[in-house]
């Protein structure tokens, strides 16, 4: 991740986000991310995981975008990891780094599976 990025998040940020989306930090636990801060948590006996991006990296729009694309996936019944809505409503919340930029939060329930390198591809992964 970005320094300048990794740089910016506080505790504060983290408080913030969990707030917007009624999570208890308790609840949390660090997932490795790669452009973005991730974590998963549970609420009432149900997985999530909640996404911290920086205005940096990408833009409001572009991920309002991806989880509009996501949410219609899944409305047609694909499996996907559907985004959820924050306690105000919003797939999107913004939560301001204090330095002319914003940290982007998104949560999403969380699927069972793993990445496609750790099963190998093959046309298993594909089905019509």
């Amino acid at each position: 991740m970005d320094k300048r990025i990794q740089d910016k998040f506080r505790h504060s940020i983290l408080c913030e986000a969990l707030t917007r989306y009624s999570i208890a930090a308790k609840n949390i636990s660090v997932v490795d991310g790669f452009e973005s801060f991730i974590y998963e948590y549970s609420r009432n006996h149900k997985q999530y995981i909640l996404r911290i991006a920086h205005s940096q990296r990408r833009s409001q729009g572009m991920i309002r975008a991806e989880l509009d694309w996501i949410n219609h996936l899944a409305s047609g019944g694909v499996s996907v990891a559907t985004a959820i809505h924050s306690e105000n409503g919003n797939l999107v919340e913004m939560v301001d780094d204090g330095e002319a930029g914003f940290f982007i939060v998104t949560a999403f329930v969380k699927i069972i599976g793993c990445p496609p390198s750790q099963v190998g591809w093959s046309a298993d992964l594909y089905r019509d």
